[in-house]
């Protein structure tokens, strides 16, 4: 049971919704004094917040990079598009001259 007492404390809150009591009693957790420890979590926080950053910087220029391939491939298949009707105008015009 002391080791409960080691963690909590009483603290005197005021009561809003009682005008006879004007304060109330309330078991809240002791605030430890900063230790190395605390330093140590706060370091990993930080560092995995720098990770979720850097992966979503990553993530952010991957999809960058696929909006750009797209792009070039619709550039490409455009580029085929028109070499193919060329090539067909070609064709046709070679039959108009053969046939004449």
């Amino acid at each position: 049971m002391n080791e409960i007492h080691d963690y909590t404390e009483l603290v005197e809150i005021p009561d809003l919704n009682h005008e006879q009591s004007p304060q109330s009693l309330c078991v809240v957790p002791k605030q430890a004094p900063y230790s190395r420890t605390q330093k140590s979590s706060s370091s990993k926080a930080i560092v995995s917040d720098n990770m979720q950053t850097k992966s979503s910087s990553l993530f952010q220029l991957e999809k960058q990079k696929s909006a750009e391939r797209l792009k070039l491939l619709d550039t490409l298949m455009e580029n085929e598009r028109k070499t193919l009707q060329l090539y067909q105008e070609k064709i046709e015009l070679t039959s108009k001259l053969i046939q004449n």
